[in-house]
């Protein structure tokens, strides 16, 4: 069982990540926000990594359920010693916060 809070994850608005009603497709669910500017601050990241920023957290719930389904067809396949399996075993463990 999934404990994150289900997809789709979007950008909604200047920086805001929100979990989309499968039913119709608006903001159900907020996720997060994420802050920048311009101003050469540089404890914050410049509006175009802001977007970036965003668009990454929002792809989570996709990337976390690929991660998955590669561990699963390569566990499938007996594939368990490469590096890239490895480190996806050790991306999963800390998404799910067993590390």
């Amino acid at each position: 069982m999934k404990s994150y809070t289900i997809g789709p994850w979007e950008v909604v608005g200047d920086n805001t990540i929100c979990a989309i009603s499968m039913e119709d497709a608006t903001p159900e669910v907020f996720i997060a926000e994420v802050h920048g500017d311009n101003s050469g601050n540089p404890r914050l990241p410049n509006d175009s990594q802001k977007w970036a920023n965003a668009r990454l957290v929002a792809a989570a719930p996709d990337m976390f359920e690929l991660l998955e389904k590669f561990l699963l067809d390569s566990e499938n396949r007996g594939i368990f010693d490469s590096d890239l399996y490895k480190r996806a075993q050790q991306v999963v463990r800390y998404a799910r916060g067993d590390e």
